[in-house]
């Protein structure tokens, strides 16, 4: 069988030419590419692409442009995973303004950037000390209705704590800004981020996560009181981090008056933070509340779906949460006034 083997498909070929990249033999790559043409193959965007990066982490730039080159002249236009890398490798070179150049190129071209993309150039230049450039690409960011993820939102801070502090960049865990960040920080961060049109539940939501993750849970609570009082509510990752929290230190009572205020603005609570909070109070004897904070889930979910119920239910099982799954039965029996409903 293995004599009549044909290679039609440019998946196999791609996979070798990925794994040799990874090993570093970008000869070898090449060889596979020869064979892939001779085979009647006609390589994809993916194809190129991880050509592209197998020159670009040997250093080989100008190898890397003639494939980019040849990507136009065989009718295989970049993609914006094939921009992302060569803007990667150009920053990590010190590259930037070259880096920059070729995010106009890309947006000319009618591929538009993603947050990796923005990203990769804020963190080049909060590194050599360019702020203003960093903020300045936070702007194309809004323009172009691209929300900064987290480690966006890090490298600004970071930049900003370094500036301000004059301490040198911690090439450890990216979380260790919050260890440092005071209420100078947090708050010219704020300003900055409003003046270049970042939403303020974005931030603050941001500010959260980060001073929870490094232990400063008051601070992080006190922010997220803050807030709600303001008329903001911090998102589902944020709110997860509260609720994980307050079930851990045994709070569950507060942690029943954020799940409700969940329910209230928007985000429903992650799975695993009802199942927390449905194993504290069982507990510590509250049924009533948990059948209560139980209803209400329902209901926000709609409970007049019953496939999203049993599935809620399969969930249950599969975590081995059974007596959740009984309650969660109890619960819809008395939703739906009957002895045993049909789900």
């Amino acid at each position: 069988m293995v004599k009549h083997l044909t290679l039609t498909s440019p998946h196999i070929f791609n996979s070798l030419i990925d794994a040799f990249n990874k090993d570093m033999k970008v000869g070898y790559s090449n060889a596979i590419f020869g064979k892939m043409l001779k085979c009647g193959v006609t390589p994809s965007v993916v194809t190129y692409t991880i050509l592209i990066d197998g020159y670009l982490r040997e250093g080989n730039f100008d190898q890397s442009l003639k494939v980019f080159e040849s990507m136009k002249l065989c009718n295989c236009p970049p993609n914006v995973y094939t921009f992302t890398i060569f803007i990667d490798a150009l920053c990590q070179n010190g590259r930037m303004d070259e880096g920059l150049k070729l995010l106009e190129t890309m947006r000319d071209t009618g591929v538009s950037p993603n947050v990796v993309t923005y990203t990769i150039l804020i963190k080049a230049y909060v590194k050599s000390g360019e702020l203003d450039h960093a903020f300045g690409i936070l702007n194309d960011m809004v323009k172009d209705k691209c929300p900064p993820n987290f480690e966006t939102f890090s490298s600004w801070l970071e930049g900003l704590v370094i500036s301000i502090s004059g301490k040198t960049k911690n090439k450890n865990a990216s979380f260790t800004v919050f260890k440092e960040m005071n209420a100078t920080h947090s708050v010219e961060f704020l300003q900055k981020a409003k003046k270049h049109g970042v939403k303020d539940s974005d931030v603050n939501s941001f500010l959260i996560m980060g001073l929870y993750k490094v232990g400063r849970i008051v601070e992080g609570y006190e922010l997220a009181q803050e807030m709600v009082r303001n008329g903001y509510f911090p998102d589902i990752t944020s709110c997860s981090q509260i609720l994980e929290h307050l079930c851990h230190e045994g709070k569950y009572d507060d942690c029943v008056v954020w799940m409700k205020m969940m329910f209230d603005h928007g985000p429903m609570p992650s799975f695993e933070s009802c199942c927390c909070l449905f194993h504290g109070l069982r507990k510590e004897g509250k049924i009533r509340e948990m059948q209560d904070l139980m209803s209400d889930l329902l209901w926000k979910a709609g409970v007049e779906d019953k496939d999203g119920v049993l599935s809620y239910m399969e969930s249950l099982l599969h975590c081995d949460e059974h007596d959740e799954c009984l309650e969660l039965l109890k619960v819809v029996e008395e939703l739906n006034h009957q002895e045993r409903p049909i789900i």
